[in-house]
């Protein structure tokens, strides 16, 4: 196997697991087991290529992914890296501005 084949393999297999930490998450899965599956694949990924390619420093990284208070602008950077983009919905039921103002 050349070293292309397995960096190809490598990020196949490191989007593979992001796909399926995002699918989880979507299901209802657990907030800290998606970051640590984000960490995860940015550690295989390499920390100095996430830097590189997000312009962010190994601690914005890290507190990005820490699942206590994200910023929202670095975990885009860090998940469009791997071709995950956040998508907010507007459910106008679960708005709480009703139980205030009305």
């Amino acid at each position: 196997m050349t070293t292309t084949e397995n960096n190809t393999h490598t990020a196949q297999t490191i989007l593979a697991s992001v796909k399926t930490a995002v699918q989880n998450y979507n299901d209802g899965g657990d907030r800290a087991a998606f970051f640590g599956a984000i960490l995860n694949a940015v550690k295989a990924t390499g920390m100095g290529n996430i830097e590189k390619a997000t312009k962010l420093s190994r601690v914005e990284i890290y507190d990005a992914l820490d699942g206590v208070s994200p910023s929202f602008e670095h975990l885009s950077l860090i998940l469009a890296f791997f071709g995950v983009k956040i998508r907010l919905n507007f459910i106008e039921s679960a708005s709480q501005i009703k139980d205030y103002l009305d």
